[in-house]
């Protein structure tokens, strides 16, 4: 079930709301093919101070998903981020600007994505620029207590009305708001969560990723 945001989040997201984060994937440039299957990315971000505090290991961070893969937390943009044994094809590279606690920031700009060849162009891994994407952000990973956040981005969002279908468990509840949710219930050991894009009939939203 869904209960309110802790109270402390709420206090902290007061000292975030000054910051509206601008992203953008420096490299590799759109459309590029690279001859590597190691590739460096380099990610600018303005308006918003990124960093690891040293006691708590938490801090303003972005984070990258290349294509469909695990989500990765990134603390510090100075240093190589690689990218390693990446596939001959087509991939695309999403990163999104978050909280120390993983909520994303949904103002315009704080997301970003690029798609490029390694050696040789496919057509898997290559989200449609007209269509919405969502990008699925949190829960993962191990927790030790609850809530746990739910959190995910959509991007191209204006072309329609748009809901989220997300299935917890088994069971289904549609998101018609674009916001954290706070849940609490999961049984201890794993647990599935699986976030689909509906139009507001009920029908999926194809796109790569959806």
């Amino acid at each position: 079930e869904e209960v309110a945001t802790p109270r402390v989040i709420r206090e902290l997201n007061q000292k975030l709301e000054k910051y509206q984060p601008q992203v953008a994937i420096i490299a590799p440039q759109a459309d590029a093919t690279l001859n590597q299957t190691d590739i460096t990315l380099k990610i600018a971000v303005e308006d918003l101070p990124v960093f690891q505090d040293d006691k708590f290991k938490l801090g303003n961070h972005i984070n990258l998903i290349v294509d469909n893969e695990p989500l990765r937390a990134i603390y510090n943009l100075d240093e190589p981020i690689i990218v390693s044994n990446l596939a001959p094809g087509t991939h695309t590279v999403r990163v999104l600007a978050v909280t120390p606690w993983g909520e994303s920031f949904k103002n315009e700009g704080a997301y970003a994505q690029t798609t490029f060849n390694v050696l040789a162009e496919t057509n898997n891994n290559r989200p449609s620029s007209d269509l919405p994407l969502l990008t699925y952000s949190s829960p993962t990973g191990r927790y030790g207590a609850e809530p746990v956040l739910l959190e995910f981005y959509l991007n191209n969002r204006d072309l329609q009305e748009l809901r989220v279908k997300a299935t917890v468990n088994g069971k289904s509840f549609i998101v018609e708001n674009w916001q954290p949710y706070y849940l609490t219930g999961f049984a201890p050991g794993e647990n599935l969560i699986q976030l689909e894009l509906i139009d507001k009939l009920g029908n999926t939203i194809a796109n790569t990723f959806n």
